[in-house]
């Protein structure tokens, strides 16, 4: 009598949990299939909730930047037009013709930064009053070999400036010291490098001037 042959015992138990776990992944991917759980609808879900968060950020963003930020210079708050008279030279002042070229500088200035309009005296919601107090020429560097000739000056303006409201006379902005300077070669003689120099200073000035007032509105 033939005997049939077996498998051995750990053969047995090996098909058997290969076809247990055959059974799962199937029943695994039908249920994928039937709309169940997985990872991409997970994302799907999460972005979903999140899409009004974003938006509602974006909105905040656009919210600060228009609050934040505009075109042009900051309006004054207590007029809207400045007259600007020749200014004035102090006592101690002796260099002649500055006047003209500081006020000129000045106004120029106020054009630009655009803030407020340039009126006349009898018009003007305010008056920007200057009064030059000091003129200094200064020594900068000397010729090589002999510190007796100066070849480069420092020039610097230093005016008084108040702005009054012109009905009422109120000071609206008073600054003692206001200054602007700058530095020149000596090409040729001394007098006409000076003078050439000056519509920089008188420039640098009216930066300044014009900087003050505009931190005062």
């Amino acid at each position: 009598m033939r005997r049939s042959k077996t498998n051995p015992p750990a053969v047995n138990r090996a098909v058997v949990a290969a076809r247990a776990e055959g059974g799962l992944a199937k029943v695994r991917k039908s249920a994928l299939g039937a709309g169940g759980y997985n990872a991409s609808s997970s994302d799907a879900v999460a972005a979903s909730r999140c899409a009004p968060l974003k938006a509602f950020m974006l909105f905040l963003v656009a919210v600060c930047v228009v609050g934040c930020y505009h075109l042009g210079p900051n309006p004054p708050k207590q007029y809207t037009s400045l007259a600007v008279p020749e200014f004035k030279l102090g006592p101690k002042v002796l260099h002649p013709r500055l006047q003209t070229p500081i006020t000129g500088a000045v106004i120029k200035r106020l054009q630009a930064d655009n803030a407020v309009s340039i009126a006349d005296s009898a018009d003007a919601d305010a008056i920007l009053d200057g009064t030059i107090v000091a003129y200094d020429l200064q020594p900068l560097r000397f010729q090589p070999g002999n510190q007796a000739e100066t070849r480069e000056y420092r020039v610097v303006l230093t005016a008084h400036v108040i702005v009054k409201n012109r009905s009422t006379g109120e000071v609206l902005l008073e600054d003692k010291r206001v200054s602007g300077e700058t530095s020149f070669f000596i090409l040729g003689d001394l007098t006409t490098s000076e003078r050439q120099a000056l519509p920089l200073a008188a420039d640098d000035l009216a930066r300044n001037i014009v900087k003050l007032v505009g931190e005062g509105w």
